[in-house]
């Protein structure tokens, strides 16, 4: 395949059908970052690019949307997600790229403290093997695809055990 005069929609649609997720573009860490025990990488005066708010309010529609379908390990939609599922194609459907796995996500996001969160970012549980969409910050309110057998809902996140952290894509 020639990628070359393929568009940029069409390459990514190519790679999600051949189940090259790991074509999604990442975002590492700039070279003056510092990583503490906590895992969080702190910026040391560098501009990190990030989603817009206005990108990420629409993300949060896009998984407000899907709000009531069932939880599919490995799905991403548009019947079914599992949770990194569904905050990947909530952030494909404004044009922004994340990879397709819950700890990739983690890995590659600029890691935020609980004061800095704001609506769209992602939370993190269980070591990063689970994600979720930040509905409402102040209400802790969260948007996921939480497990076998149940469906995506809201929840508030402080419900919800072995919090990580935080992350913007």
């Amino acid at each position: 395949m020639l990628i070359r005069s393929m568009s940029r929609k069409a390459v990514v649609h190519a790679a999600a059908l051949a189940g090259a997720a790991a074509l999604a573009v990442s975002v590492a860490a700039p070279a003056n970052a510092a990583t503490h025990g906590s895992g969080t990488t702190h910026q040391a005066g560098a501009t990190v690019k990030t989603v817009t708010p206005q990108q990420a309010a629409e993300a949060v529609t896009f998984a407000a949307q899907q709000i009531g379908k069932p939880f599919v390990m490995g799905a991403n939609g548009p019947e079914s997600f599992d949770s990194p599922g569904l905050t990947q194609a909530a952030y494909a459907s404004v044009g922004v790229s994340i990879p397709r796995t819950s700890l990739e996500q983690w890995q590659r996001s600029t890691h935020l403290t609980a004061s800095q969160v704001r609506k769209g970012d992602l939370v993190f549980f269980s070591d990063g093997n689970h994600v979720g969409i930040v509905a409402d910050a102040a209400k802790h309110l969260v948007i996921h695809a939480p497990y076998p057998g149940t469906r995506v809902r809201y929840q508030d996140y402080d419900t919800i055990p072995n919090l990580t952290g935080f992350g913007r894509p």
